[in-house]
């Protein structure tokens, strides 16, 4: 909790940030933390194939870099090239990262 600037105690609400690296996922990201959330992970899928992130092709150290800069632990998660397994596979790490108190995610869509 804390208390805004009217005097009002409010809850914090602890999320995790979909990471690509590019500049809509940090730009919604900082957005997040702008309007009060703690954003406790940054997620992050790359290819098991190449080990690159799976939306823009950034090495999987580059991301775990922007991670340590910002100072908000990165979670990888490696995923198949098969679109239908995706799914699954998303909603399963953020099934996990749940556990450690998350409230919600905060996404960008362009």
């Amino acid at each position: 909790m804390y208390i805004s600037l009217s005097g009002a105690i409010v809850n914090i609400l602890t999320v995790i940030s979909s990471w690509s690296g590019g500049k809509d996922s940090c730009l919604a990201c900082y957005k997040a933390i702008h309007h009060g959330y703690q954003v406790k992970y940054l997620l992050n899928f790359i290819s098991k194939e190449f080990k690159r992130c799976c939306f823009h092709g950034i090495e999987a150290k580059l991301l775990k870099l922007q991670s340590e800069l910002i100072n908000i632990p990165l979670v990888q998660k490696e995923v198949t090239a098969d679109v239908k397994k995706y799914e699954k596979e998303f909603k399963e790490a953020v099934r996990k990262l749940k556990a450690f108190n998350i409230k919600g995610m905060v996404l960008m869509f362009t």
